[in-house]
């Protein structure tokens, strides 16, 4: 982890660490089990590796890669209202293949992928961490990914580069009163994590993910929380990974 990245983390974690905002836990212990078996459940065999270094395309690298076990798209930031209320935000979401084969069937329901989502509001001033977790099968009507469109879904959860040659985002998602509605614009380049985007995690060769970051992104945008809406701005940060071991990967973050 680079020391920009390291220091950035330092400030997202004054506004969700456990010792300053009192949690709210939203999903039950059983959730994150099953969670944790999915990404570690399987043989790895048949999927594609992390072998060395590639040639990043962009805005195609933004899709996804299905070739691969795993990858995820993680959004935190940290948000001011014009009222003067601070929050901090982070949406992610993965996806997971449970095997290598596509599914011998033309029936959208027949899939070998799963879709993954964290979502997260730290009220500041209220000193209350909200935190939500879901899981669904890779349907239309459920959770949708694409490897030709930077687009992924999970319910009314969202995050999509739009179109054109700046980066900018959108990132969509609720549970109950609250909810976050945000646009992103880069500040800065995207940014190749370890050797040109190869990020090795250990000597085992292809035990490593293609890593890359946009370290600042400005945001606007709404937040709702408790039946009132909040417009917002700030900054953002987004990590994006794809690999054939996940599991090891968030272990070792």
């Amino acid at each position: 982890m680079s020391e920009a990245r390291r220091n950035w983390l330092l400030i997202a974690t004054a506004l969700t660490s456990a010792w300053l905002l009192e949690r709210e836990p939203s999903a039950p212990p059983e959730s994150t089990d099953m969670a944790m078996q999915l990404l570690s459940s399987g043989a790895e065999a048949g999927f594609e590796r992390a072998l060395g270094p590639r040639r990043f395309e962009f805005p195609r690298d933004h899709a996804a890669h299905p070739g691969f076990r795993s990858e995820w798209w993680y959004f935190t930031g940290q948000l001011g209202s014009t009222d003067g209320r601070r929050f901090g935000f982070q949406l992610t979401l993965f996806r997971h293949a449970l095997t290598p084969d596509q599914a011998g069937s033309s029936s959208d329901w027949r899939t070998s992928n799963v879709v993954l989502g964290h979502f997260a509001v730290s009220d500041v001033n209220a000193r209350r961490f909200h935190a939500y977790e879901r899981l669904a099968r890779s349907h239309p009507l459920l959770a949708s990914f694409s490897p030709l469109r930077p687009r992924v879904t999970l319910d009314e959860w969202r995050i999509e580069r739009l179109p054109g040659e700046d980066e900018r985002w959108r990132l969509a998602a609720g549970q109950g009163d609250i909810a976050i509605d945000l646009s992103l614009k880069a500040r800065t380049p995207i940014v190749l994590q370890g050797d040109r985007g190869w990020s090795a995690k250990s000597a085992t060769p292809g035990n490593a993910s293609y890593y890359y970051s946009i370290p600042r992104l400005a945001v606007q945008g709404e937040l709702h929380l408790a039946g009132h809406g909040h417009d917002v701005e700030g900054e953002a940060w987004l990590d994006r990974e794809w690999s054939t071991s996940a599991l090891e990967r968030t272990q070792q973050g």
